[in-house]
């Protein structure tokens, strides 16, 4: 709670102290990783990629982790960074087909903006992923392909 308060009164140095204090008490809580995600990447702190790492192997395959990260990085205008990390991801996750799609599908999300046809690539890839790890009526499939009508 006093990470919140001191958030709240844009303390970021306490605010991190009591995150991270939580954090030791509680290790792996996703209650008090995603501030201090939030505060790393404001602050450019140096442990910005460990604790994103961290946040990220809570729940490599549950859309709730890409979404928290996309909000984050893009509200700090820190886009590239995690961009960056996602294709770092690739390698360590090379067998694991739920990543690898989510990894795909969410950086043809963020390139949506930017460059649409590598937006698109993104979007078939994760398609290609998805079909070989869920059924054709999954609802991924719905959102790949109004990504992929954005990309158009």
């Amino acid at each position: 709670m006093l990470g919140q308060i001191y958030f709240e009164l844009k303390d970021d140095i306490n605010s991190i102290a009591n995150y991270e204090l939580a954090d030791k008490i509680v290790p792996g809580n996703y209650a008090n990783i995603k501030p201090l995600v939030k505060l790393y990447v404001k602050t450019e702190n140096v442990k910005a990629n460990e604790i994103t790492n961290t946040f990220f192997n809570l729940a490599p395959t549950n859309p709730t982790i890409y979404n928290d990260l996309e909000e984050i990085y893009f509200s700090y205008n820190k886009g590239d960074s995690l961009i960056a990390f996602y294709k770092g991801k690739f390698v360590a996750f090379k067998d694991n087909g739920k990543v690898l799609g989510n990894l795909n599908f969410y950086l043809g999300r963020i390139y949506l903006e930017t460059d649409k046809k590598l937006a698109k690539d993104y979007f078939l890839k994760a398609k290609d992923i998805f079909t070989k790890v869920y059924d054709k009526d999954h609802p991924v499939f719905n959102a790949i392909e109004d990504g992929i009508k954005k990309a158009d």
